[in-house]
């Protein structure tokens, strides 16, 4: 890839405390807990389970200093956007990106190996070095099983714009 190619990047850091997290999750959904069916403020949630609010912006300090451009912060911490010059992220993900060529989909671009940075940052998933993407097909398979019974007045009996009208 030519290193001026600009491309825009997610840094993606992991959840905080993840046996917790997955116990909040059971609870949430067991009737018998306290926690039934609670529902945490982006606030409570980004306190319990996101990266501390000093190694988000150690992450986002460390791409600055590679002359990464962050071009947004979110609220859960989970997550920095950025921009870059191929060569600046080679440079701070140590992996260069390259160019292949695939007869039935053509050219797309994508790093040699997994990035990794020489410093202790909680980053999980560096998103944005690949173009690449697997075909799936357009049209969905019927799910074997009986049908569900509808009595809308559209085929198979789903429901149209003039059915709801009446409704």
């Amino acid at each position: 890839m030519s290193p001026s190619h600009v491309l825009g990047i997610s840094i993606i850091l992991p959840v905080r405390n993840p046996p917790a997290l997955r116990q909040f999750l059971r609870e949430v959904n067991d009737p018998s807990s306290p926690n039934y069916r609670r529902v945490l403020t982006p606030q409570q949630s980004a306190e319990q389970f996101s990266p501390t609010a000093q190694q988000y912006q150690a992450v986002a300090e460390f791409l600055e200093s590679k002359g990464i451009v962050v071009t947004r912060t979110w609220p859960n911490r989970l997550l920095i956007d950025a921009r870059a010059t191929a060569a600046q992220i080679q440079g701070a993900f140590h992996t260069p990106i390259g160019l292949y060529e695939l007869a039935a989909r053509g050219t797309f671009f994508a790093p040699e190996r997994e990035p990794t940075v020489s410093v202790n940052l909680p980053i999980w998933h560096v998103g944005g070095l690949s173009n690449y993407a697997i075909p799936r097909p357009a049209i969905l398979q019927a799910q074997s099983g009986p049908a569900p019974t509808l009595t809308g007045s559209g085929p198979n009996g789903y429901y149209i714009g003039s059915d709801l009208r009446a409704a």
